[in-house]
């Protein structure tokens, strides 16, 4: 669906990816089903923005591991993990 591979999909990358994938929408449904993906509002869903809303927010439990697994490859402790960093875990 992203023709233009920005990681974003426009209005019109978005329209033409359900079109192509079999959903035929009114326009008042599409206005209603990008806006509830676009979260920044601001004409694009990201990459991320798509997946937080297709599969909703981590309960606790995941929310929990994932930190540990984020802070166990972030050795130096700046909140990102790099490319070294993740050669020295693996």
């Amino acid at each position: 669906m992203d023709n233009n591979g920005d990681k974003k999909l426009d209005r019109y990358e978005f329209q033409w990816g359900l079109k192509e994938n079999g959903h035929d929408i009114t326009p008042s449904e599409f206005e209603r089903i990008f806006k509830y993906f676009d979260k920044t509002n601001n004409g694009k869903i990201d990459y991320n923005e798509f997946l937080v809303a297709l599969r909703g927010d981590l309960n606790a439990r995941r929310q929990r591991l994932v930190d540990a697994a984020f802070d166990k490859l972030d050795t130096s402790g700046n909140g990102a993990v790099s490319i070294g960093e993740m050669v020295d875990a693996y």
